[in-house]
């Protein structure tokens, strides 16, 4: 299994190598209802993108929409009543680790596997690079060989989408900051459905050779930052 370390002394992006739990910080904040919603937002996304069973996909999605919907409304409640966080965050932590439990026995141990590393992927790629650097003129470095016209449709429509959705994003932080009723179940798939659409508008003009070369890259990346933590990790001395 690819083992990710988390950061514990650093901010930035945060693997738990135990869990599907992903996100950006310092690995001792709470994990609030709105991180796990962020995270099935990726796990969606990430199953959507494998090339496992369609009954397989098919029951692990309805698992996940199923958590979704138990967690939008303690999103809400934290919204109302800041002073529940840590009751509320519990019952979220409940809720995920079910999640959990149902994805693993959905899955199976070497479909989990390829489903990690496909989440894996699509995280660092979220967060870091959501277009190929090469669409907007650095070195290709990852040889995707990308045509003069892919890389003006993939800017075009990147940019496009990447703006909706930071509008929309921040039309959603200004209605809940005046109204946590606005945390609707609705609203937060409007979002999800925006950022999907964001990703698929670059991943569709990529071929798949492309594609395979970019996903590729993260991956051995990812798994190369991983050794060479788990190296300085055993190099250090143990407190007494």
């Amino acid at each position: 299994m690819l083992v990710l370390p988390v950061l514990s002394n650093a901010e930035g992006p945060t693997i738990h190598s135990q869990s599907f739990h992903m996100g950006y910080g310092l690995a001792s904040d709470p994990i609030t209802p709105r991180d796990y919603i962020n995270d099935i937002w990726n796990l969606r996304a990430a199953l959507k993108e494998t090339n496992l069973p369609g009954k397989m996909v098919r029951e692990a999605e309805n698992h996940l929409k199923e958590a979704s919907d138990q967690l939008v409304p303690l999103w809400r409640q934290s919204q109302e009543n800041p002073a529940d966080a840590v009751d509320v965050d519990a019952k979220a932590a409940a809720i995920w680790a079910t999640l959990e439990t149902d994805l693993r026995r959905i899955l199976g141990p070497l479909p989990l596997e390829q489903f990690r590393e496909r989440l894996i992927i699509l995280f660092l790629q979220e967060l870091i690079v959501p277009c190929p650097d090469a669409v907007w003129g650095p070195d290709d470095f990852m040889h995707l060989n990308m045509t003069e016209r892919q890389k003006e449709e993939i800017d075009k429509a990147f940019s496009e989408l990447d703006q909706r959705c930071d509008k929309a994003r921040e039309d959603f932080r200004s209605a809940i900051a005046k109204d946590a009723s606005q945390i609707s179940l609705d609203r937060v798939e409007k979002l999800r459905l925006l950022l999907a659409d964001r990703r698929h508008q670059v991943r569709s003009r990529l071929t798949a050779e492309q594609l395979d070369k970019w996903d590729s890259y993260i991956l051995s990346e990812a798994k190369k930052s991983a050794a060479e933590e788990a190296q300085r990790a055993a190099g250090k001395p143990r407190a007494d």
